[in-house]
């Protein structure tokens, strides 16, 4: 649980499995996970998101009342309010749709006080094969998985490390640039040849190598926590 008395706060609706709107206008995006997305713009829906939004709307129904948890961080860049959202018996919502294995497990700072419990259920989910686990999400590189924008979860073999005036790099199957914060500085050559997994947002720098750091994949991801990237080996 959150620290602290949470405000109450009135649902008006639900968009998709991470988000809701508040009575009072305010839109909130649950700290701590990420559900697949809808489609879009005439992009299919995400295995499981439909799954991860009608779960939301039953634990959120409209005109039901919960108790909120701004992050120390209270906004994102999309001006949503940043927030743990709590049922009367005292239950996280993320822990529920993780629980089931609708979302994946995040850990953003400063946002991070509950990040080890909610890994925690993540990881009890995968085991058990329930959800979008069902379907082994992780997008393997050694096997030639398609790379696209978007958040996701990859495995690979680290090929090269290195660092960075803030901290520290790797490259995952000469296919995926990984840029890493200060705390992996001190451990990151001890990754090399070893099979990681990590997760974020992918993010397509061109088919040209013209990145600032000099290096040819095309594709990056930025870890932000040291849960993001985890040794399977």
């Amino acid at each position: 649980m959150p620290k602290g008395e949470g405000a109450q706060a009135e649902v008006e609706r639900v968009l998709d499995g991470d988000t809701l709107v508040l009575r009072d206008g305010r839109t909130v995006r649950l700290i701590g996970i990420n559900t697949p997305e809808l489609g879009r713009d005439g992009r299919a829906d995400e295995a499981f998101a439909r799954e991860a939004r009608l779960e939301l709307r039953r634990l959120a129904t409209p005109g039901s009342r919960l108790f909120i948890y701004p992050g120390r961080e209270g906004r994102d860049r999309y001006g949503r309010t940043l927030a743990h959202l709590v049922d009367d018996d005292g239950r996280l919502l993320a822990e529920s749709l993780l629980a089931d294995g609708l979302g994946y497990a995040l850990a953003i700072a400063p946002n991070t006080t509950l990040a080890d419990c909610l890994f925690s259920l993540e990881r009890t989910a995968r085991e058990r094969q329930v959800g979008l686990w069902k379907l082994s999400p992780v997008k393997r590189l050694e096997r030639g998985a398609a790379l696209k924008a978007g958040f996701g979860v990859w495995r690979g073999r680290v090929t090269r490390t290195g660092l960075r005036k803030d901290g520290a790099w790797l490259v995952l199957d000469e296919q995926l640039f990984v840029l890493l914060p200060g705390s992996f500085r001190a451990r990151v050559g001890t990754l090399r040849d070893r099979t990681v997994e990590a997760r974020g947002w992918l993010v397509d720098r061109g088919r040209r190598s013209g990145a600032k750091d000099g290096t040819r994949q095309r594709w990056l991801l930025s870890i932000s926590h040291p849960l993001h990237l985890v040794v399977m080996d």
